[in-house]
């Protein structure tokens, strides 16, 4: 994304590394209204053209189901049921997508990615949020769930990939 979104209250900051040239993980934030912004983090089956290609699709279509006004459940939803029309390559889409809000109400779905790491600063503890539903592109009538959560000054929420949790060492280790 170009522009970061802003809100008061939130901080938001990126890191992203393709393993290849192209590549099917992605990340992405856009401002919704005066008091909201959304964040996705997926990756997409497969590595290269491919995968890119399918990436930026998914995300066109996430990005323009959130405009439309749809809640995180209602955008994953939609864009699964396009997907599904015309999927004929077998690939599919792992996907968190939240939606924040002013006072630090948040909206939270997960399609099969990584669950993100909450660090609440009240506590200093850290853990995962839930995981749940399928894939985008893989099944008709997915499951997704929304999770509601309020977050307070400090906390701190972390997406990733796979590439994070499969990354090893120079001897080849992966670092666990």
């Amino acid at each position: 994304p170009r522009r970061k979104p802003h809100l008061s209250g939130y901080q938001v900051q990126a890191t992203w590394k393709s393993a290849r040239e192209m590549a099917g993980d992605f990340y992405d934030y856009f401002t919704l209204n005066d008091d909201s912004f959304g964040v996705v983090i997926a990756d997409v089956s497969d590595k290269g053209a491919p995968s890119a290609l399918f990436m930026a699709v998914a995300r066109s279509m996430i990005r323009s189901h959130a405009y439309s006004g749809m809640s995180p459940r209602e955008t994953l939803a939609q864009t699964n049921d396009l997907i599904l029309e015309d999927a004929e390559s077998g690939m599919f889409v792992t996907v968190y997508h939240s939606v924040f809000y002013a006072g630090g109400h948040s909206t939270h779905i997960n399609a099969g990615h990584n669950p993100p790491l909450i660090y609440r600063a009240s506590t200093g503890e850290a853990s995962y949020m839930s995981r749940g539903g399928r894939a985008i592109g893989w099944f008709p009538d997915n499951p997704l769930r929304e999770v509601e959560l309020q977050l307070d000054p400090g906390d701190i929420l972390v997406y990733y990939t796979d590439g994070l949790t499969d990354a090893e060492n120079p001897q080849g280790e992966n670092f666990g």
